[in-house]
């Protein structure tokens, strides 16, 4: 009886630490059953589902949520950069890890899928248990990644405009209170002698003053900052036409 040498882990990758929930999307039965049993090989802890069409695909995408996703490049209904700008684009699966199985000689496939975030390629004619590990392996972990930052990033995102609530309603609530305070104040120093209280009072409501409006503006830089900072990040398809 035949036993299946176990694969070790590359140098420098750690393990997913949960299942990987995988899409195969691949119109040949064959090569999806292939590229399962290659993984299994690579001791990976994956659990599969196929979409044999970018239909079947676009499916899927709408039923589960995927860790990883294999396209094949070459479709019935499409390509596997048809299918990777949908998935890029997917509210659920823009950080999904992704990698292109592409056939010999498809290198300008395979660069083109890269630009346009793929994680990762792999030859269908030339699948290596120990380069599959460390493609999905990494992959996966950059994906995960990717998403905690994208996570805290939004967490980022909601504390700003709380802070930008904050600060209107600070403009607009407490600077007219502060400025009638100031004038009272200022209206009842001018008709009776000055008062050490009154001046405490005032000095208060300068200071509140100076703190609503600094709040204010430092509400209105981190939004520019922000503004900024999220339009530099923004990336194209790359040269790969868009899908009607």
């Amino acid at each position: 009886m035949n036993q299946t040498n176990p694969i070790s882990l590359p140098d420098g990758v750690a393990p997913p630490r949960d299942a990987i929930r995988a899409l195969i999307v691949d119109d040949n039965k064959i090569d999806r059953r292939r590229l399962k049993a290659m993984c299994d090989r690579a001791l990976l802890n994956i659990s599969f589902q196929e979409a044999r069409s970018l239909a079947e695909m676009k499916e899927a995408l709408n039923e589960q949520r995927f860790d990883l996703i294999f396209i094949d490049y070459r479709l019935d209904d499409g390509d596997g950069l048809t299918a990777l700008y949908h998935i890029k684009r997917h509210a659920n699966h823009a950080n999904a890890a992704t990698i292109m199985v592409a056939g010999i000689g498809q290198a300008e496939i395979a660069v083109s899928a890269l630009k346009s975030g793929c994680s990762d390629y792999v030859l269908k004619d030339a699948l290596d248990p120990n380069w599959l590990k460390r493609s999905v392996t990494t992959a996966v972990e950059n994906a995960r990644l990717r998403s905690q930052i994208n996570t805290s990033e939004e967490m980022r995102t909601s504390l700003l405009s709380t802070l930008q609530d904050f600060a209107t309603d600070c403009k607009e609530e407490m600077k007219p209170m502060l400025s009638q305070m100031l004038r009272h104040i200022r209206n009842r120093r001018s008709a009776e002698s000055d008062s050490e209280a009154d001046a405490a009072l005032a000095q208060s409501c300068h200071q509140m003053w100076l703190f609503v409006d600094g709040l204010e503006r430092s509400a209105a830089e981190m939004c520019r900052a922000q503004t900024e900072t999220g339009s530099t990040a923004e990336t194209g398809y790359g040269d790969h036409a868009r899908p009607a």
